[in-house]
């Protein structure tokens, strides 16, 4: 089956890095609204190959305050691929939502970054008894399907 025809018959989301969006088999189809987490990670370049294809709402996540891209060409990083879009949307005036309650760390790791990048201010949304995978619970549902773009072509 032709995965371009599969993909758009089936998928209401396609996951994929910010470069996998610009795989050939991806190139018929338009996405109106892109997400990219750890976005502040990706060079700028990078974070544009979605956005070009046809994006009419975009999610930027990440935070700018901690790890940028991780660009090895010195020359590159002076010329500015050091930074993320982003950031650079930051410098222009835009300003993030900014997270207040986290939920991903134990409350033991989170106190790091709270206290040097947020005074302090950064809440936990769960309790250390509450850090163990298996009494974390989903509050909605959804069905996921992962597709190997290999196993399709």
């Amino acid at each position: 089956m032709n995965v371009d025809l599969y993909l758009e018959q089936n998928a209401d989301v396609i996951c994929c890095t910010c470069v996998g969006a610009g795989d050939p088999r991806l190139a018929k189809m338009q996405f109106r609204s892109v997400l990219i987490d750890e976005s502040t990670q990706a060079t700028e370049p990078e974070c544009m190959i979605p956005v070009i294809l046809g994006c009419r709402q975009l999610v930027l996540v990440g935070d700018h305050c901690q790890l940028g891209p991780v660009v090895m060409c010195k020359k590159a990083a002076r010329a500015g691929l050091s930074q993320s879009l982003f950031e650079r949307l930051v410098v222009l005036g835009i300003r993030p939502i900014r997270l207040q309650v986290q939920y991903r760390m134990h409350p033991a790791l989170s106190a790091f970054p709270s206290n040097i990048f947020y005074e302090g201010s950064l809440q936990n949304g769960v309790t250390t008894g509450e850090c163990c995978w298996r009494t974390l619970t989903c509050s909605f549902k959804i069905d996921v399907s992962c597709i190997s773009l290999e196993a399709v072509v």
